[in-house]
């Protein structure tokens, strides 16, 4: 039997950044989502509620960097919306009507008849027309939890927007291991790779958010003039335990 994978290549010995171009986070701390379309697996309001808290395990890795949903991407740029489809079999993600358009369709770029066994695909922030895109197989049975007949939509989902930040690694159980694997959850290997990707825009949003910027001022480094003629010596100015470990 073929071990079912996501779409993208290469199984580094640890975490990588993913090629493309970096996120430009909307104030310098947020971008938006928004779900196209539905798979027929699942009633809509589970799909709704799965992707919200999708996005919301991925914001608790990224604070204070967060995405926000988003029911009018047309009013953003299409690099600040993280797009989300499902692609029926015939190769396209059928979006409905909108307004006097009638069946509206998106031909998928990657072709999932010619890669079976592929459950999704996404495109990281570049200059081509499918950037910062999530394509999901709906050829497979979707469900919310993993079991022998369906495959994790939640889990499919994490593994894949976060290819907006990581290609693969081999660190054992991780959420971006090559292979589909339901028991793979974020490991220290991912978070390194999201704070060498993210560290400098999360370090600028954390001075730039109120409640962070209110840690910061009260625990973080304070100057003390006791180095040296010339020198700073730097030292907490209190011990804390984080808010959002």
């Amino acid at each position: 039997m073929t071990d079912i994978q996501y779409s993208c290549a290469g199984q580094p010995a640890r975490f990588s950044k993913i090629g493309g171009k970096p996120l430009e986070w909307i104030d310098g701390n947020f971008l938006y989502f928004h779900l196209y379309n539905f798979s027929p697996d699942l009633p809509e309001f589970q799909q709704v509620a799965a992707v919200k808290e999708v996005f919301d395990r991925l914001n608790r890795e990224l604070y204070p960097l967060h995405f926000r949903s988003t029911g009018h991407p047309e009013k953003h740029a299409s690099h600040q919306v993280e797009k989300i489809y499902f692609v029926a079999a015939d190769g396209y993600a059928h979006l409905g009507d909108k307004g006097d358009l009638k069946d509206v369709r998106l031909k998928c770029p990657f072709d999932f008849k010619a890669n079976p066994g592929t459950l999704a695909v996404q495109y990281p922030n570049s200059n081509r027309k499918a950037a910062m895109s999530c394509f999901i197989n709906d050829r497979m049975y979707l469900t919310l939890k993993h079991s022998d007949e369906s495959h994790s939509l939640p889990f499919i989902l994490l593994h894949e927007i976060l290819h907006m930040f990581l290609d693969h690694t081999r660190a054992p159980g991780d959420i971006m291991n090559a292979v589909y694997a339901p028991g793979n959850k974020f490991t220290q290997d991912s978070r390194d790779g999201l704070m060498h990707v993210c560290g400098e825009a999360r370090l600028a949003a954390i001075r730039n958010t109120p409640w962070s910027n209110w840690i910061w001022e009260q625990y973080g480094p304070a100057p003390i003039d006791e180095g040296p003629p010339g020198k700073t010596i730097i030292q907490p100015k209190k011990k804390c335990r984080w808010p959002w470990k």
